[in-house]
């Protein structure tokens, strides 16, 4: 059983069993699994997927600049990052 099975098993207990406390465990660990969680060949690319963009971090501001006027949080690049790589792991 992989991962992804395991948590559409527990997703299918919480509607069988009708137990509040054993409901929220199984809930909680089903948030947590299904959590996107980054490698560190991830956060390589995007670091360098900032610098190629031309994003600094402006840490006094807890922003990223881009030609001294676009302003982006992490989690927009974040965003930004995953659309434009997905879209090349594609055509890949």
């Amino acid at each position: 059983m992989n991962l992804n099975e395991a948590i559409e098993v527990l997703k299918s207990y919480n509607v069988v069993i009708d137990i509040g406390e054993v409901n929220q465990a199984i809930d909680t660990v089903v948030v947590e699994l299904e959590k996107t969680t980054y490698t560190a060949q991830d956060m390589e690319s995007f670091a360098e997927w900032v610098t190629e963009n031309g994003w600094f971090y402006r840490s006094f501001f807890k922003v990223w600049e881009k030609r001294g006027y676009e302003n982006k949080t992490t989690a927009q690049l974040r965003e930004m990052w995953e659309i434009e790589t997905a879209g090349k792991e594609a055509t890949e």
